[in-house]
């Protein structure tokens, strides 16, 4: 099967951008996300969220209608995660977290803020927005649902989310453990996103139960352990005839198995192979959602990306992708270098969230 994914080719100036950089690495343990220091008794929120960018490298926008007033905050964060300085922030401000801005960014709106049960641990903020008892005369079914938000920090760029929780324990009254209900396990798609939310069902408790003591489990977010940048300037030898141009990095290749060039623009076939080791995906065309690809002219600042791909084949680890640059009279492969930005390694982190006391319906 193909996938053809339709952009526009864009030409710019070479502006020292630094395409090697990327999300954090993932480790065996997960990255261990941003830290903030913000001790100040009168503080102006315009400020404090200079200084969260400052810090972290987050960039938090605020999309009050009214931005004239200027609130001062009192705040005393020591090593605090960025969450937990976010959250600190709006709790004072009175204002709401946006977590689906369009664009992709996190903001801050008009309050009031919301109160609901967090977990945070490193960069990643887990929140119970509601929690649901259903009992179903059809079926005869009487259970619970917690629908749960997970957000990690934006500069991760996870590719997938473990839509099953892992080694998830309930319990209603103390000693009493809740059933947890059976649910479909997937990978979904979070390329470009900071947040999902997941329903987790669980067996409902007796009635006299006003609250579940624990809850408490993991998710699993799959992403790159790196980003890396291949850098291949013998595209000459590759219209000449020479098949099969390639570099490896970490265990990635990446091969440049044909150029087409012409009037209206060139094309670009690509072969990526990742390690066998890594996880497996039915589609290849979310693990593509944060690569990138240019033609930069030597010795000039002059850049040509695109965004128009196909993915020709797709077999275990291994992905043909053929590229589009509409860009006219671009003149000779030799004058050019291809630059291509991938995921490394691709594993799997957890994001752990505990939660005691909620209060039930």
């Amino acid at each position: 099967m193909t996938w053809r994914h339709l952009g526009t080719p864009v030409l710019v100036l070479w502006a020292w951008l630094s395409v090697g950089q990327g999300p954090p690495p993932f480790g065996a343990e997960g990255p261990s996300g941003g830290r903030v220091t913000l001790q100040n008794p009168s503080l102006p929120l315009s400020q404090v969220l200079a200084e969260l960018t400052r810090q972290t490298g987050i960039a938090v926008a605020d999309r009050r209608q009214n931005r004239e007033k200027d609130p001062r905050l009192n705040l005393d964060l020591n090593r605090a995660t960025f969450w937990q300085a976010l959250d600190a922030v709006a709790r004072q401000a009175n204002l709401r977290l946006s977590l689906y801005e369009k664009d992709g960014h996190l903001a801050l709106r008009e309050g009031p803020y919301l109160v609901c049960p967090l977990s945070s641990q490193g960069p990643f903020r887990v929140a119970v927005k509601r929690l649901d008892l259903i009992r179903d005369w059809e079926t005869a079914g009487h259970f619970g649902t917690a629908h749960l938000e997970i957000a990690w920090e934006p500069t991760l760029q996870p590719l997938f989310f473990q839509t099953r929780p892992d080694a998830l324990v309930v319990q209603g009254a103390p000693g009493q453990v809740l059933k947890v209900v059976d649910s479909s396990s997937g990978l979904e798609s979070v390329a470009g996103r900071s947040a999902v939310e997941v329903p987790v069902r669980l067996e409902a408790p007796p009635r006299t139960t006003p609250g579940l003591t624990l809850l408490q489990g993991s998710f699993s977010l799959v992403g790159p352990t790196t980003m890396l940048t291949f850098t291949l300037d013998d595209l000459a030898a590759v219209k000449g005839g020479q098949p099969n141009l390639q570099k490896t990095q970490e265990g990635v290749t990446l091969k440049v198995r044909g150029l087409s060039t012409g009037p209206d623009g060139w094309i670009v076939s690509l072969v990526l192979t990742y390690p066998a080791e890594g996880p497996e995906f039915e589609s290849f065309e979310s693990w593509l959602a944060n690569n990138e690809i240019s033609l930069e002219k030597k010795g000039t600042r002059q850049r040509v990306s695109t965004t128009q791909y196909e993915i020709e084949e797709q077999v275990d680890h291994r992905a043909a992708i053929t590229y589009y640059f509409n860009q006219s009279d671009l003149g000779r492969p030799g004058d050019w270098k291809l630059v291509y930005r991938t995921p490394g390694a691709i594993v799997r982190v957890p994001v752990r969230f505990e939660f005691k006391d909620l209060p039930l319906p």
